[in-house]
């Protein structure tokens, strides 16, 4: 169960509304006005001429369709650009192009993505390489690379050697992956993911890359188990990375947050936020919003797989 659709935003628009319309009318009811963006998750020939009255000044139309409307935000225009480029041919090519674009900020970002090889993790005849969410079956997605690198600068501190780092909802593998090999062989990388089959093919994916090792000496493992339930046995974790929304914040992972950890997860429904949870020492939680984001629920393996 992976992230489904991801809307980076930059610190400067993270406190400005969004609207998202996956399907539906295209008209807007007074109650979505004063939009910084709009997003619409379906084809129209043209930006639809309701939309404007639910804009904020300055704001912007995102709509598949060939006319664009950007808003005077930087980064978001950015971020276009690099998806307009089309499918990068190396992995190394992405992860400079991040870098170019002020995603990857940090040496041990860019280094564990270089090694940890994309295309090992996309279902084959994919362009691996191509900022954008991806499907890997039984309704769930591999994220962006933009997110995926979004949440390991915001973890990084807390997957140093020999910590403890739990993935919910690891789907093909990768960021599992990347946690092992930045917690090293004295710490422990554990993915959870509640689609049996996908744990069984991140297994091979993680044997075919830099991670493999790891797997070998047991410092990385893939389990089959509900997600919102964690995995205590090798807790508390020091970094814990939930990559669908929550409604709430799952009680059984804060609990399994060590003292000093960090755990970042979407939370919400229509309009999700992904958050940066802190466990401070005395126990006590602190969170902020790091970016309006777009992800699958965090749900039963049944409710998933309904329509599949």
């Amino acid at each position: 169960m992976s992230c489904a659709l991801c809307l980076c935003a930059p610190p400067s628009v993270v406190r400005r509304r969004v609207l998202l319309l996956v399907a539906g009318s295209i008209s807007f009811s007074a109650a979505f006005s004063s939009n910084s963006l709009l997003g619409f998750g379906a084809v129209a020939p043209g930006c639809p001429p309701s939309s404007s009255s639910s804009l904020s000044s300055g704001g912007g139309v995102v709509v598949g369709c060939s006319q664009w409307r950007w808003p005077e935000l930087g980064p978001f225009r950015k971020m276009e650009q690099l998806r307009a480029r089309g499918s990068i041919s190396k992995n190394k090519g992405l992860i400079a192009h991040l870098q170019q674009y002020g995603i990857i900020k940090s040496t041990e970002v860019a280094e564990v993505m270089e090694t940890v090889d994309r295309g090992l993790f996309v279902p084959d005849g994919t362009a691996a390489y191509i900022d954008t969410p991806m499907p890997i079956g039984y309704n769930a997605t591999i994220s962006a690379p933009h997110m995926h690198a979004m949440c390991l600068e915001l973890l990084k501190h807390h997957l140093q050697p020999g910590m403890r780092a739990l993935d919910i909802g690891s789907g093909t593998g990768y960021l599992t992956a990347c946690f092992a090999l930045m917690v090293g062989p004295q710490g422990r990388s554990v993915g959870v993911e509640h689609i049996p089959k996908l744990v069984t093919s991140s297994i091979e994916n993680v044997k075919r890359s830099a991670a493999a090792d790891l797997m070998k000496s047991g410092c990385l493992s893939l389990h089959a188990a509900d997600g919102r339930l964690g995995w205590p046995d090798e807790g508390p974790y020091d970094a814990i990375h939930v990559g669908a929304a929550a409604g709430l914040l799952p009680e059984p992972l804060i609990q399994q947050l060590k003292p000093g950890g960090r755990m970042v997860i979407p939370v919400g429904n229509i309009f999700q936020e992904l958050k940066v949870v802190n466990k401070n020492m005395d126990g006590s939680i602190s969170t902020r919003d790091e970016t309006s984001v777009r992800y699958v629920p965090l749900t039963s393996k049944e409710e998933q797989l309904e329509g599949f």
